[in-house]
C-alpha cells in the first residue's frame, strides 16, 4: 500500500509534461536522428535520407513513413528531426496518454485496505450433492 503513495508521491515532482521513460526515448531519438538529412518540403511535411532509406513525415497528419510514430504513439527520430527544424517541442506531437496527468489519472483511484482474514466474516458452504448416473 505505501508503495502506490510512494509511487503517487514521486511521480507528482516530475518536472516534464510527458513521463520520464518517454523523455528519455525521446532523447534517444532526437541523439539518433543527428544522422539523419532533412529535405523540407513544406511547413509541416519533410523528406528524412537515414541511411539509403527515405522516410516522409507529416506532422500535420502525424505520420512517418516508418510507422514508429503511428503505432506507439512516440515520435521517431524522422519525426524528431522535423520537430527540431520546427524548433517545436517533441511533447507537443507525443501521445497524451504518456503524459504525467493521464499517469497520475491512472493510479488517483483509492485502493482499500484488506482487514486481516480473521476478521472476515465465516464462510457458508453450500451442500455438495452426489449426482446418481441415471439408465
Amino acid at each position: 500500500m505505501s508503495s502506490l503513495q510512494n509511487w503517487i508521491e514521486k511521480a507528482s515532482k516530475w518536472s516534464n509534461s510527458i513521463v520520464p521513460n518517454i523523455v528519455k526515448v525521446l532523447n534517444d531519438a532526437r541523439d539518433e536522428s543527428r544522422n539523419c538529412k532533412l529535405l523540407v518540403a513544406g511547413q509541416f511535411e519533410f523528406e528524412v535520407q537515414n541511411g539509403s532509406m527515405h522516410y516522409v513525415v507529416n506532422l500535420a497528419r502525424r505520420t512517418c513513413d516508418c510507422t514508429d510514430w503511428d503505432i506507439r504513439g512516440i515520435p521517431c527520430r524522422h519525426v524528431v528531426l522535423g520537430i527540431t527544424y520546427r524548433q517545436d517541442k517533441l511533447e507537443n506531437f507525443t501521445d497524451n496518454m504518456f503524459t504525467k496527468d493521464r499517469c497520475m489519472g491512472a493510479y488517483s483511484y483509492m485502493i482499500h485496505p484488506i482487514p486481516d482474514p480473521s476478521f472476515w466474516p465465516p464462510r457458508h458452504r453450500c451442500k455438495s450433492y452426489k449426482l446418481e448416473a441415471s439408465s
